[in-house]
């Protein structure tokens, strides 16, 4: 986060990331103070790892940066995506490496997701030409 954000400064954090954390998320992070009045400031359920802890609870740190590298990894193919966008490339980067389904489940999954998207999208251009557009059909 060091290179993303410069040095970690509780103002950093809020430019970054205030208003993009759901109030109430828990916040994992090292033990650098900067981020308690981050976490207070957005309302956030603040766990920090101490040097030589890895385990709190359930939150264990080596999931955090496994999760951390395989998403890394998944996104350097992309060469960097829009913001707007982001949400989906989580989706498909969960479903890709930690569905519990096997190759060929995914497969019939995702051509059945492209027949049911593409199918509405030929409905919703119908009735717009029947019927004008509407405002739900263009959100």
């Amino acid at each position: 986060m060091g290179r993303l954000l410069g040095h970690v400064s509780t103002e950093n954090l809020k430019t970054a990331f205030l208003g993009r954390i759901e109030e109430r998320s828990t916040f994992c992070t090292d033990g650098a103070p900067q981020y308690v009045n981050f976490a207070i400031s957005g309302k956030l359920d603040l766990l920090q790892f101490q040097q030589k802890e890895g385990r709190i609870g359930l939150y264990n740190i080596q999931h955090i940066n496994s999760y951390h590298r395989v998403l890394k990894n998944f996104m350097r193919k992309f060469k960097g995506v829009s913001t707007k966008y982001l949400p989906n490339y989580l989706v498909w980067n969960n479903f890709e490496n930690y569905a519990n389904e096997t190759f060929v489940e995914k497969h019939r999954i995702l051509l059945e997701f492209i027949v049911t998207t593409n199918k509405k999208i030929q409905e919703v251009r119908q009735r717009q030409k029947d019927f004008g557009p509407r405002t739900k059909d263009l959100e």
